[in-house]
């Protein structure tokens, strides 16, 4: 899909209004606010962020790294359990706490850390994995 970007003079004031009416699944109260963006891995801030229109004349929102596809469908909020391997933890000892079997200990494969480089929990083994 072919998109054309909007002039670089949109104001902050502008971009923050387009930002809260285009990504609905966040609030934006600022463009200094950060996401991450979970396809090329980057964090941007919404100052950042572009805006652009489509084919069809429509509005959207793309990450500013070149070659990343992402849409605000992609972009978490900085501290996300799925990014954030120490609020990954917290989670894993908090969901562990409520199962009654022992479980591994986990490891890290010396890359960066993903849920699934994990040992199974003892959620996970009582869920199958």
């Amino acid at each position: 899909m072919a998109m054309n970007a909007l002039p670089k003079s949109l104001t902050r004031k502008a971009k923050l209004k387009l930002l809260q009416k285009l990504d609905e699944g966040s609030m934006w109260a600022s463009l200094d606010e950060a996401r991450h963006c979970v396809l090329c891995e980057r964090t941007i801030c919404g100052e950042e962020i572009a805006v652009m229109w489509d084919e069809a004349g429509t509005l959207r929102l793309a990450c500013p790294t070149r070659g990343c596809r992402a849409t605000p469908r992609e972009w978490l909020h900085p501290g996300n359990p799925l990014i954030d391997e120490s609020a990954w933890h917290d989670w894993v000892r908090l969901l562990d706490g409520l199962c009654d079997s022992p479980a591994p200990a986990p490891h890290r494969l010396g890359r960066r850390f993903r849920p699934s480089d994990q040992a199974p929990t003892r959620l996970g083994m009582r869920l199958g994995r």
